[in-house]
């Protein structure tokens, strides 16, 4: 699997219509905000958009890296590990910012995943955004997209 770049680290505020609902410390804090696409033998098959609280995350912006693992940059760099998730499945159609990404028809059908990643710190919790493009490959439990169907 690689990764290609659509949005590096940034800090900004934190969407409107965001998917979960965030906490008083995390509405408070800043919104490190980033976007990728990931790819099976050349071909795009997840859009990943991923929002984290600015809390305790110093240099995040400047030291992640769109093409290494997130969840080992932030064990690694800030001991911070994932302990719990909630997630939510809808199927849905490609809109013309997904199919533009992950090289798709206009209204193809994708899987939607939003996803609540709880952490060893109990007021930081990390979420996730993907569209997945399942035509070729079936979705693992373990690490995304990874077996291919027949």
């Amino acid at each position: 699997m690689s990764t290609l770049s659509v949005q590096e680290p940034s800090y900004s505020s934190w969407p409107e219509d965001f998917h979960f609902e965030l906490s008083e410390l995390e509405k408070a804090a800043a919104c490190i905000h980033f976007a990728r696409v990931r790819a099976v033998e050349g071909r795009p098959v997840m859009y990943e958009l991923t929002f984290v609280p600015n809390l305790n995350l110093p240099n995040f912006v400047r030291r992640f890296k769109l093409n290494q693992s997130f969840f080992d940059f932030l064990a690694k760099e800030y001991q911070l590990e994932v302990v719990g998730m909630e997630q939510q499945i809808w199927a849905v159609t490609a809109s013309p910012l997904m199919a533009q990404h992950l090289d798709l028809e206009l209204n193809s059908p994708l899987l939607k995943i939003s996803r609540k990643y709880h952490s060893n710190r109990s007021h930081l919790n990390l979420y996730s955004i993907l569209y997945c493009n399942t035509e070729k490959y079936a979705l693992g439990n373990t690490s995304g997209l990874i077996n291919q169907s027949i």
